[in-house]
């Protein structure tokens, strides 16, 4: 006679009650309470729809000790240590360019030295104290625009009158060699004015106001080394020619950008103070 086998005492069985393993990925507890990725809830050629399977992943509540989830947050606006006024800087730097006249004559190059340091330590305290960073681009259609709208204007000044220029030349860099005055204004006249107010001004200031303001400090800074006082409608032609000038770099600058406008003011100043030296 067989004997009938004899099914296990569920009631007398010890369950295992050890807590599972955190490091258990096959743990089917926290596989059901972890949160559903969107990218699989995107609805598949294989399993159709995703609807359904959606509202069951957000009705499953996460786990008491799952991180909160992080918050997207909108860049704020840049810490500025103090907000410099261009105007303000420029109104300064032109009180002591009318204090320097009387070293028009007698230290001319010392003068316009003390000049253009004081236009780039405005430039580089205006950046530094208002939110710290200064940017430079240097694209090539920037550099080409600005060689373009050099080569138009500056090229017709040299055929109109090479002789009155390169006099005019002479009388503003009194007793300087040709190269200096070439280093003079590639790296420091047409640099300087062209992060001033072109860079700096004109970012938050008009266009024409901004030529009238860079206008009067050329005005300022040349007419007492030239001596045209004395002439007034010398004077009158030599400031309307500064103003088209301050014009036309502000009206490059809008168009362009400030690296063309650089770029348009290395090349007419070089083509009206510089080359008429070694023509005449």
């Amino acid at each position: 006679m067989s004997r009938e086998p004899s099914l296990p005492d569920f009631e007398s069985f010890e369950w295992d009650a050890e807590e599972p393993d955190d490091r258990d990925i096959f743990n089917t507890a926290d596989t059901l309470a972890a949160p559903v990725p969107p990218e699989l809830m995107q609805p598949t050629a294989s399993t159709g729809s995703s609807t359904a399977f959606a509202e069951i992943a957000s009705a499953t509540p996460a786990p008491a000790d799952a991180p909160p989830p992080v918050a997207m947050k909108r860049a704020g606006p840049r810490v500025r240590l103090w907000n410099v006024e261009p105007v303000f800087l420029y109104l300064i730097m032109v009180a002591l360019s009318v204090g320097l006249t009387p070293l028009a004559m007698s230290h001319p190059i010392g003068r316009y030295a003390i000049l253009w340091t004081l236009l780039a330590g405005g430039v580089l305290a205006s950046y530094l104290l208002d939110d710290g960073t200064l940017e430079v681009r240097l694209r090539p259609r920037d550099l080409l625009a600005g060689a373009g709208w050099g080569a138009v204007v500056g090229l017709p000044l040299l055929l109109v009158g090479a002789g009155l220029l390169a006099e005019t030349s002479e009388r503003i860099f009194v007793e300087m060699p040709d190269g200096a005055v070439f280093l003079t204004i590639v790296f420091v006249m047409a640099t300087t004015e062209s992060a001033f107010f072109r860079g700096l001004l004109q970012d938050r200031q008009p266009l024409l106001f901004t030529a009238l303001l860079a206008s009067a400090w050329s005005i300022l800074m040349f007419f007492p080394t030239m001596d045209v006082i004395g002439y007034p409608l010398v004077a009158l032609i030599a400031g309307t020619f500064l103003v088209m000038l301050n014009v036309l770099y502000g009206y490059v600058r809008q168009r362009n950008g400030a690296t063309a406008a650089w770029v348009c003011q290395t090349l007419v100043s070089l083509a009206w103070l510089f080359v008429p030296r070694l023509l005449v």
